[in-house]
């Protein structure tokens, strides 16, 4: 059987019969943050390639969350046909309208670069302006988002500590 990595408690050996070309992981207590309040939840996370797409479940327990992903993947590949909508996404994700399967590059995205204006979910500006990744670093420093600046400078600290390029 599988064998499912996990955030804390040592490996997983997964109870149902996940294909090989599929990544998965989980965890006991896995935060969720929620406009309903936030919890934390047994996980059990799936990234098949047929059909390509994510599954979470959630459960008391990893055994509980399995088999509710693997409810989800079973009810996505009986589906007779994805047929996707936006859902108000902008990015490109979509979910199908018969069995609720997440899609994460079922569309183009809406948003075009401020530049060259090819579809892009690449980077913003602080005035929301698009940007490529070809045309990224035609952002003006002053425009750039305070969280990417924050998240660039994580990501230097962690490369000097470790050696390795973010």
């Amino acid at each position: 059987m599988k064998i499912a990595r996990t955030t804390i408690s040592g490996p997983y050996t997964c109870l149902k019969d996940w294909q090989d070309d599929c990544f998965v992981q989980a965890g006991d207590d896995g935060l969720v943050f929620s406009s309903k309040g936030n919890y934390l939840t047994a996980f059990f996370e799936a990234f098949p390639n047929n059909p390509d797409t994510f599954i979470r479940g959630e459960g008391k327990t990893i055994e509980e969350a399995e088999e509710s992903a693997w409810g989800q993947l079973q009810r996505f590949q009986a589906c007779s046909g994805h047929d996707f909508e936006r859902r108000n996404y902008r990015n490109g994700a979509g979910f199908c309208k018969h069995c609720g399967m997440f899609k994460s590059k079922a569309f183009e995205p809406l948003d075009r670069c401020h530049i060259c204006g090819v579809p892009t979910q690449h980077c913003y500006d602080t005035k929301r302006n698009w940007f490529c990744e070809q045309h990224k670093d035609q952002r003006p420093e002053e425009e750039v988002p305070e969280f990417e600046k924050r998240l660039n400078e994580l990501l230097e600290i962690t490369a000097r500590r470790t050696g390795k390029n973010p």
